[in-house]
């Protein structure tokens, strides 16, 4: 029954107890077990979340969650969502006839219940395995590679208790105590309260994590935006020097300022775009470093002028210079770094090789 009822964060239930194949798979009591499903269905319920179940077989812990998760009382609209090939029969649950309004049955077109498991995996909050075999133990692998909350119960073995393991080392958003309480043996009924609020509080964790991931992506995206504007509003000023250039007088001290001025704020944009292409974090250093090397190389391009012409400054020619010496400042800040290895060269004395 697909609901447009808005849920909360859903749990995958993930496991199986099949006691014709506890030995092989390596589960431990598996009557505590199912009493322990039922149980963390009820607290999930009472906690406000929802969950994603996938068969009613027997063999599946799912049916014992659902039972206790609609026992509870606390269950919401559309909280049960069931997963199943489009063409399964085996997701009926016998709570689903009686209270149809707390399922949201979801058939999923590509037949194969692996797609449908592995999907869903993928859209949920947390995921809870117990006992189960070779698909629990992905289950928990893949969870804990996209740093899903986990609440593995290893206290009743199986590949439950592998994927636990796993999670030790990991450890991801769970405390060292959450993870040792996921183990305590023999299992309690008291333990159900701290094991989904251990659940609860990865959640919680790696929320904040990702809030912090995203306010910092939308800091450097507000930064680039500034950088750009300011690198924007400095090469118009480069170009605009150009233009004055020309109208005020040669050797005068104006016309000196312009031609150092304005390659080094043409150099400031092309720091400014050197930084933003290399997602760098430190623009204010950038700019810095771009404009002085900016300043240097445009009167680099200079000196041989003025050897060959030293009245050059003097005349007509000068405002001429600017055509040359800001393009000469923009490259240099762009390539900053190229620049100071040339200049920390031996060869650097050598300044035809700037012409």
């Amino acid at each position: 029954m697909p609901s447009t009822v808005t849920r909360p964060p859903a749990i995958a239930i993930v496991g199986s107890v099949d006691r014709a194949r506890a030995k092989d798979l390596g589960i431990r009591e598996p009557d505590a077990a199912i009493r322990a499903a039922e149980l963390l269905g009820r607290e999930l319920a009472t906690q406000g979340l929802s969950i994603v179940v996938y068969s009613s077989d027997l063999q599946f812990v799912e049916g014992a969650v659902v039972r206790g998760y609609v026992a509870s009382g606390a269950a919401k609209p559309a909280s049960i969502e069931v997963r199943r090939p489009h063409d399964g029969d085996d997701a009926e649950f016998p709570e689903l006839a009686e209270r149809p309004e707390l399922f949201d049955v979801r058939p999923d077109s590509s037949g194969d219940w692996e797609v449908s498991f592995y999907r869903s995996l993928l859209a949920s909050a947390g995921v809870v395995l117990v006992g189960g075999g070779r698909s629990t133990h992905v289950a928990g692998v893949v969870a804990l590679t996209l740093r899903i909350p986990v609440l593995a119960l290893a206290c009743f073995g199986g590949h439950a208790e592998k994927a636990w393991a796993a999670l030790e080392r990991a450890r991801n958003d769970a405390s060292e105590e959450e993870i040792a309480t996921m183990a305590q043996r023999p299992w309690r009924d008291e333990l159900t309260g701290p094991l989904v609020a251990s659940l609860v509080g990865q959640y919680q964790r790696r929320a904040a994590r990702e809030a912090a991931r995203r306010s910092v992506a939308a800091g450097d995206a507000r930064r680039t935006r500034v950088s750009l504007l300011v690198g924007l509003a400095l090469l118009a000023g480069a170009i605009a020097c150009i233009v004055v250039g020309f109208s005020v007088d040669p050797g005068s001290t104006a016309s000196l300022a312009i031609i150092v001025g304005a390659p080094a704020l043409a150099a400031a944009a092309g720091a400014i775009v050197r930084h933003v292409s290399d997602d760098g974090h430190e623009w204010v250093k950038t700019t810095v470093l771009g404009t002085m090397v900016g300043a240097v190389a445009a009167l680099l391009f200079i000196a041989p002028q003025l050897l060959t012409s030293p009245d050059v400054l003097k005349s007509e020619d000068a405002a001429r210079l600017l055509f040359f010496v800001v393009p000469v400042g923009f490259v240099a800040g762009l390539t900053y770094d190229d620049v100071y290895r040339k200049l920390r060269r031996q060869d650097v004395t050598k300044v035809d090789a700037f012409q």
